[in-house]
């Protein structure tokens, strides 16, 4: 028994194009297939099929596409005889639903809300794990810098700062500048105070010399000349 379809689609442009042969360079026909309408399948060919008009308006023959770019333009009703207007009304349900379906669009997923509390508590974590992964890691640069040997350019400017201005590990030159070598650290004078001895300050009080009181003249005091 042939197989009955019934349009669903073209409901928009008053229903679905029809060709007088298989193939899409065939003429079209002077209508269109209604939709709602039913028809009895004959032949088959390439995706298409060719029917026989059996309830509904338009050509009484032709070829349809009954599916084009994914949409359902005819749907089979598996209707044969006195079943025809059940599986009409099946057919019509279920492009109704498709339809729905389609027009429906999902609504796009919120986004889950972080509480304010919990986004600081994990802030002030990871600023908390870094300072202590800063911490770990500053001794070990400290004794890598320690431990790190002047470079030869280091070691050819400190040799031709000493030949010019002599060389002074005590720090007793003023001309040594230690901005110039960071790393030079030089040695504690020791105070000189502890290295005078009594006698020697007594020495030195002596040779002091005496202030002498100036005397003011006497404004009172005209001379006769």
């Amino acid at each position: 028994m042939a197989a009955v379809w019934e349009v669903v689609g073209g409901a928009e442009r008053g229903g679905v194009l029809v060709r007088t042969g298989h193939d899409l360079s065939s003429d079209l026909a002077d209508g269109r297939l209604a939709t709602g309408s039913l028809v009895k399948e004959t032949d088959a060919r390439d995706g298409r099929i060719c029917y026989e008009l059996v309830k509904g308006d338009g050509p009484a023959s032709g070829w349809v596409t009954p599916n084009l770019r994914g949409k359902e333009l005819l749907v089979k009703t598996g209707a044969q005889g006195e079943k025809a207007p059940q599986s009409r009304r099946r057919g019509f349900s279920q492009w109704a639903s498709t339809q729905a379906d389609e027009e429906v669009a999902p609504e796009p997923a919120m986004p889950e809300l972080v509480p304010a509390e919990m986004a600081s508590e994990s802030s002030v974590s990871t600023a908390a794990s870094t300072a202590e992964e800063m911490v770990a890691s500053l001794p070990e640069n400290a004794a890598a810098v320690a431990e790190k040997s002047l470079s030869k350019d280091e070691e050819d400017a400190f040799r031709m700062y000493t030949d010019k201005f002599g060389e002074c590990r005590d720090g007793s030159n003023p001309g040594y500048s230690r901005k110039a070598f960071p790393w030079f650290s030089p040695k504690p004078t020791e105070d000189k105070k502890k290295k005078l001895s009594k006698e020697a300050l007594e020495a030195a009080l002596a040779c002091k010399p005496k202030e002498k009181k100036l005397s003011k003249d006497k404004l009172w005091e005209v001379d006769s000349e």
